[in-house]
């Protein structure tokens, strides 16, 4: 990382002049592209995907007014010492990946809130250490969003959205499948199953100390499904049309056509009478 000066007194002054904010962020621009956006702040679907806000744009303004935040990426966050103290600090469990979304979400949950501060400017090495596509990437992105959808997300929330976490990780190991590292991610779901007990417990925790409603909560996520699917109103109403209506209307046809003679026109003439205004 490299920050501009005035990035750490910018983010202090925004903590001092707002005692509920217990997290801040600054736009983190590409290292070695100055002009492209690494990241704003995060949005997260219920599904448990985190997209970095304006991942890759070139930057021209579109980012430049100040935004609440409910996860913030640690490579340029600011906290505020009381907030990680109330949330617990970092889970060591994670070990990469997802960290920084899980104490964020946890601060939220404790009442406390965050802020994207557009003035505060850093450049980031993007994917420096790892890579961009290694199979460590894979793994823990996997295995630690899942544990932070069961860590921090409440009850009603998490069980409403489980259909779309399922089709969301089988859109993910269709992907990985395709690409050649399936058996990565079937290895990451080993092993968020293995510490399901222990997230568990660590969830009693987090749920004892919420100061927030379910509903404060689901109003920082995003609930739609972000991948397109044949799930979609248009798609399941050609579906219906082609799979379900055709084949009615075809059987209905045939079977017209084995009525009796002297009955069929009847029929017709009923149904044309149906049909009159």
């Amino acid at each position: 990382m490299e920050l501009e000066p005035r990035w750490l007194e910018l983010l202090v002054d925004e903590l001092e002049r707002d005692p509920s904010l217990g997290f801040v962020t600054g736009k983190t621009l590409l290292y070695h592209e100055r002009d492209r956006i690494n990241e704003t702040k995060q949005d997260l679907y219920t599904c448990g995907r985190f997209v970095p806000c304006g991942l890759l744009e070139r930057d021209e303004g579109q980012w430049d007014r100040r935004l609440p935040a409910a996860v913030v990426s640690a490579s340029t966050a600011l906290y505020r010492r009381e907030a990680v103290d109330a949330a617990g600090s970092f889970d060591e469990d994670y070990f990469l990946y997802c960290e920084d979304a899980d104490l964020c979400l946890r601060m939220v949950l404790a009442g406390y809130r965050g802020l994207y501060v557009p003035e505060a400017r850093g450049y980031h090495a993007w994917a420096a250490s790892i890579g961009r596509a290694s199979e460590a990437s894979s793994f823990y992105i996997v295995r630690n969003s899942l544990t932070t959808l069961l860590k921090d997300m409440p009850t009603q929330l998490l069980l409403v959205s489980l259909p779309k976490i399922l089709l969301y990780q089988w859109h993910i190991f269709s992907v990985a499948r395709d690409d050649g590292y399936g058996a990565v991610v079937r290895r990451a779901w080993r092993s968020f199953v293995r510490s399901v007990p222990s997230t568990l417990r660590k969830r009693r925790r987090v749920m004892r100390s919420r100061a927030i409603s379910e509903a404060e909560f689901k109003s920082l996520l995003l609930t739609d499904y972000p991948v397109p699917t044949r799930l979609a109103p248009q798609a399941m109403s050609t579906w219906l049309e082609h799979r379900v209506l055709g084949p009615v209307k075809r059987f209905a046809g045939d079977l017209l056509e084995h009525v009796p003679g002297p009955i069929r026109p009847r029929i017709r003439d009923r149904d044309r009478d149906q049909r009159k205004p």
